[in-house]
């Protein structure tokens, strides 16, 4: 059953990829392609597999092919046995370059070995040359105002911050100094600015913005990631219609390190987005 099932996944897999096929017309993607791969085991075999691509040094030489953007696993405190890849390409030819290599057989064999269940995503990003009026019109998945918390978890309310918030926000405590914030649609956090430290913002789920002062907001989706350099005023939240996660960390955290929180981002200047 595992065979026939593992068959199954890779065959679902390179219909995602978008090799040539002489029958069928494709549309070339020329932007950064991510690829949430999620991978489902028992008795921790999900982070075993992890830790076997890790120490075996395959996850290293993937991240050293050309064009690989990102190439990391996050795992959920809700569904511990689940671990999340998030695999971001520069572009299609670089995935397909990718999916060519004898890494693939590596890979396989470890998944075989583990005995893991397989569910994938792919998102087209094109952030860098989107507007915030370009943005209107894309969408890259079609998850209408949810998102799936069995993955990612939702928290408890972020009444501690809550002031500092137009919409209900959620807080969940990762490992590693992590954080997991949830907003739901329309929710957004006031213009704020950190000081002597970079805020790193990971979106994990949902669709979201960031947007920084004097600038056009960013859209964000499953897999943009955004370092937010220090002593630069700008706010982050949900879109008008979808919930939105993203992971939260800092770096380069200097001694004196603070935030400070500035006026809310007003409903006329979240409606132009």
């Amino acid at each position: 059953m595992m065979k026939k099932t593992f068959v199954l996944l890779i065959a679902a897999i390179a219909v995602m990829s978008c090799a040539n096929n002489p029958k069928t017309e494709r549309v070339q993607q020329t932007g950064p392609i991510t690829m949430n791969l999620y991978y489902t085991g028992t008795e921790g075999s999900a982070r075993k597999f992890v830790e076997e691509m890790e120490s075996s040094g395959t996850a290293d030489a993937i991240r050293a092919e050309e064009g690989n953007l990102k190439y990391d696993y996050f795992v959920s405190q809700d569904d511990p046995e689940t671990v999340i890849l998030i695999d971001s390409w520069a572009d299609q030819k670089a995935l397909d370059a990718h999916h060519a290599t004898p890494m693939m057989k590596t890979i396989a064999a470890l998944r075989e070995k583990y005995d893991l269940s397989m569910k994938a995503e792919r998102y087209y990003r094109a952030e860098e040359d989107l507007t915030s009026n370009d943005a209107k019109f894309i969408r890259t998945k079609d998850e209408s105002m949810t998102v799936d918390f069995s993955v990612w978890p939702k928290g408890e309310p972020n009444t501690a911050y809550a002031k500092y918030f137009t919409g209900n926000s959620f807080l969940a405590q990762m490992e590693g100094g992590m954080a997991n914030v949830t907003f739901e649609p329309r929710c957004r956090n006031n213009w704020h600015i950190h000081h002597k430290q970079v805020q790193v913002l990971i979106c994990v789920a949902g669709r979201g913005w960031y947007q920084e002062w004097g600038k056009e907001a960013v859209p964000m989706t499953p897999g943009t990631i955004i370092a937010i350099p220090a002593e630069v005023k700008h706010w982050h939240g949900a879109a008008k219609d979808s919930w939105f996660q993203h992971l939260t960390y800092h770096k380069d955290v200097k001694e004196g390190a603070s935030n400070e929180w500035l006026e809310p981002v007003t409903d006329a200047h979240y409606n132009a987005l």
